[in-house]
């Protein structure tokens, strides 16, 4: 969370349809939500709340402030790289040692948003080794 250090006035973001100029004043806390921000059907189409990964083959706010998972600019996520390097390599043993991996859940997936996201009912997997 950031606060205004001094009057601003941002392009858009005020009026009823969100295009008008908004005034935001000194002290006022600034906030954004990732999970709204990455849903945003201007920038990811229609369907932005379906998991469809080829559309990062030609969407154009890859390489900008589309996706932030871990912030962005000077105070970036100390441990993007991390968990990045973390998860393509659980991703990749995963693959190397079972053959099959299948859902198991009974219940509807309902995601939970908190700080992050996470599945409210968890997730039951059934792993068949390679």
């Amino acid at each position: 969370m950031r606060a205004a250090n001094k009057d601003t006035v941002l392009p858009k973001g005020g009026g009823p349809d969100g295009q008008a100029p908004l005034f935001v004043p000194k002290g006022t806390s600034c906030r954004f939500t990732l999970y709204s921000l990455h849903r945003r059907k201007d920038v990811y189409g229609d369907d932005a709340e379906q998991f469809r990964p080829e559309r990062w083959d030609t969407l154009r706010t890859t390489r900008s402030w589309g996706y932030v998972p871990f912030s962005g600019g000077p105070r970036i996520c100390i441990g993007q790289q991390f968990a990045l390097t973390m998860m393509l390599y659980l991703t990749t043993r995963f693959f190397q040692t079972f053959d099959k991996i299948e859902a198991r859940d009974e219940l509807p997936m309902v995601q939970q948003a908190s700080a992050t996201i996470k599945l409210l009912h968890g997730c039951w997997v059934s792993l068949t080794p390679v």
